[in-house]
């Protein structure tokens, strides 16, 4: 499953170029896995309160071309790569059909102690979800 988020870029996340600066994107990963996971019914609250957190244990982004302010973005994202332990989210932004950017962050499934959990036992219902929407 793909879903796509929406940002249009504010001027504060722009530099001295006049382009959205490199580290802005991570943040609109953010946003755009947080919408995902919403969207699915698996909100970052709720699965904070099962007692589950997902830290990001690796983070990459390509940059192609630059998104500028006021350009209308779209972010896809999708479950690129899931294990009982750790989850990889794939990220596209795209202007106007033109893919500016493209990255992954990975999470571990760790509890309120930072210790790596199990999702498959810990909240198999959580753990289907997400697998039936992964590639």
């Amino acid at each position: 499953m793909v879903f796509e988020t929406f940002i249009t870029v504010r001027y504060c996340v722009t530099d001295k170029m006049g382009v959205v600066h490199h580290s802005r994107y991570f943040p609109y990963f953010e946003e755009a896995r947080c919408a995902f996971l919403e969207n699915v019914g698996a909100n970052y609250s709720d699965i904070e309160n099962a007692g589950i957190m997902l830290p990001v244990i690796e983070s990459y982004c390509k940059y192609h071309k630059g998104a500028k302010f006021g350009d209308r973005l779209v972010i896809k994202t999708k479950i690129a790569g899931l294990s009982p332990i750790k989850i990889k989210f794939g990220y596209n932004i795209l202007k106007d059909g033109d893919l500016i950017c493209e990255g992954f962050t990975t999470h571990c499934f760790v509890d309120s102690l930072f210790k790596p959990v199990n999702l498959k036992k810990k909240n198999e219902k959580l753990y289907s979800l997400l697998e039936s929407l992964s590639e």
